[in-house]
């Protein structure tokens, strides 16, 4: 199983079904930052599924016949988060989050302050619970002046990733980075893998019960493979699939 975080109009979640067709692709999408808008910030399920970017990934998903890809359509906020790790389980073997952790951080303050933690510690916990939620993590932040506060405190990315690492209660190895992107800065991806033996993620049989919607081909007949997830989607495509010049906004992202 491999989760897709902010899966926006599919560029990961689609290449990865494509490529190994024996996993699940869980593409998570919320509409709470720039690529596909803020729709989820007020608006409800049924409007994050009509977003250009939602409508763009299930009609490629459907024209290459991937019913090992599915989109669940909900915004994750810290105490979303909180809840997945509160399961106690992995929901999936590997996840993916490029540029996509200061979305939910900003749509999370109200939360950190209800438990009574500063903005740095409410970051640095949502981190460590993502953490958990998978053995493996491909990760990628954004540079300054996005998670401000973050750089101030920590100094880097990786410093950063480290204090999550420890904070989660687990052991992991950091390997990277694997590539740095000039992209409204320094961004770094950064691979963490869990030391040791591993609990097995969730199978994908119960993620129904998890995500309270997925949209695919056939989402009872995609819940027998390994499950992946991601979050923001960006890059180049082929022929086979959407445009990057389609997918992603040519403002600034916020």
């Amino acid at each position: 199983v491999e989760g897709s975080v902010g899966s926006c109009c599919g560029f990961i979640s689609l290449q990865a079904a494509a490529g190994y067709p024996q996993a699940m692709v869980i593409g998570v999408e919320g509409s709470v930052g720039i690529g596909n808008g803020t729709t989820g910030v007020s608006g409800t399920e049924e409007e994050i599924i009509q977003t250009k970017a939602v409508q763009t990934h299930f009609r490629w998903i459907e024209r290459l016949s991937l019913a090992n890809c599915i989109i669940a359509p909900e915004v994750w906020d810290y105490q979303r988060v909180c809840s997945l790790a509160a399961l106690g389980r992995p929901i999936a073997d590997v996840l993916v989050s490029l540029s996509v952790i200061h979305h939910i951080d900003n749509i999370s303050k109200d939360q950190y302050t209800a438990e009574r933690l500063t903005h740095e510690e409410g970051t640095l916990s949502l981190m460590a619970r993502i953490l958990e939620l998978a053995p493996r993590h491909f990760v990628e932040l954004p540079d300054r002046p996005w998670i401000e506060h973050i750089y101030v405190a920590y100094g880097s990315a990786r410093a950063f990733l480290q204090e999550a690492a420890a904070a989660s209660g687990r052991r992991w190895s950091f390997i990277g980075p694997l590539c740095v992107s000039e992209w409204y800065g320094r961004r770094e991806l950064w691979l963490l893998e869990e030391v040791g033996q591993a609990q097995t993620a969730m199978p994908a049989q119960g993620l129904k019960a998890i995500f309270g919607r997925t949209l695919g081909i056939n989402t009872d007949q995609a819940s027998s493979g390994h499950v992946v997830g991601s979050r923001r989607i960006g890059g180049t495509m082929g022929s086979t699939m959407p445009r990057a010049s389609t997918m992603q906004p040519q403002q600034q992202p916020q």
